[in-house]
């Protein structure tokens, strides 16, 4: 795939949607397409941390791992998520588990040289850790989510509203 064609892949996830052009040139020269089968290993906890990932197409199931209880599926990235990002965050190894639950498309990005170009050009560093920061927000998100789904709500446990904040208004109304 050429690099204008990756810029185009990058353009349309809508977390890079509005990055420089700057920032997706330096990407896209560091990048390239992997198709996998479904069930397919894409990195395990404890692994080292080498590779970041853009799922273009599919499906890829994120799950914990621990000893004693298995491992458990703790969300589904989409088309257009990052995953695995360890790797910028300077972390040696991935502190979870990634299987394509479906025949998957992913847009691999080298860490080392990822690192590099931020090293060298910090703006384009900090604007690629906004976007990432988005992913994480998005993803603790849907972990707080999944916990309510698992715990269920306890009318004595739930934390009244903060006041002033929007539910607090729209319960004392």
């Amino acid at each position: 795939m050429s690099s204008q064609q990756l810029i185009d892949e990058f353009r349309r996830v809508r977390l890079l949607a509005s990055a420089s052009e700057e920032l997706l040139s330096e990407l896209a020269r560091i990048s390239h397409i992997r198709d996998v089968a479904a069930q397919t290993t894409v990195f395990r906890h404890g692994e080292p941390a080498r590779t970041v990932f853009l799922l273009r197409e599919g499906q890829v199931l994120i799950e914990i791992c621990a000893a004693g209880v298995g491992c458990r599926q703790v969300a589904t990235i989409g088309p257009g998520e990052l995953l695995g990002w360890s790797p910028v965050l300077a972390s040696g190894a991935y502190t979870t588990t990634a299987r394509t639950g479906t025949p998957s498309s992913l847009i691999e990005l080298d860490g080392s040289e990822l690192n590099r170009v931020f090293a060298q050009r910090p703006e384009l560093g900090y604007e690629f850790m906004k976007h990432l920061a988005l992913a994480m927000a998005k993803r603790l998100n849907a972990t707080r989510l999944q916990l309510l789904n698992v715990y269920g709500t306890d009318s004595e446990s739930v934390a009244e509203p903060m006041p002033g904040s929007a539910t607090q208004k729209a319960a004392t109304s």
